[in-house]
């Protein structure tokens, strides 16, 4: 039997996976950001080539935890939403985070129009009830 929450929270995991792969794809693919580490050639090309492998893992949970909940979900709009929601916000605040990307409010404004607000706010509310399940879930294991 499905949590009525589920197909949400597996739509917001799969967009952090997501997120997260490009965190790491990044770092394995982009030469510049392992050069302040000053490691021997050889070490970098291996870090390297573990990133990408990890890129490749998260890649392959994230399609699997996405297809679970596009079939729990009600309909394939709502986890693709949720999904590219999470995907969104997450690869923004890693950027910002991990890489010093810029925030601008012009990227706000134009990552949440205004129309959409509504449903974001509801969306929220199905976020947090969905990291009470994922938590709930996890105390389970």
């Amino acid at each position: 039997m499905a949590y009525p929450y589920q197909a949400a929270a597996l739509s917001l995991l799969s967009g952090l996976l997501a997120a997260c792969s490009g965190l790491v794809a990044k770092l394995g693919l982009d030469q510049a950001q392992l050069t302040h580490l000053q490691l021997l050639p050889p070490v970098v090309a291996a870090v390297r080539c573990g990133l990408v492998g990890l890129t490749l893992l998260l890649n392959c949970c994230m399609i699997t935890v996405y297809s679970r909940a596009l079939s729990l979900s009600p309909n394939a709009a709502e986890a693709s939403l949720l999904n590219t929601a999470a995907n969104l916000v997450t690869t923004a605040v890693a950027g910002a985070a991990v890489f010093g990307e810029d925030l601008s409010a012009q990227w706000v404004a134009g990552a949440w129009p205004p129309q959409r607000r509504a449903r974001l706010t509801e969306l929220w509310q199905r976020y947090l009830l969905s990291i009470m399940l994922i938590r709930r879930m996890l105390e389970v294991l």
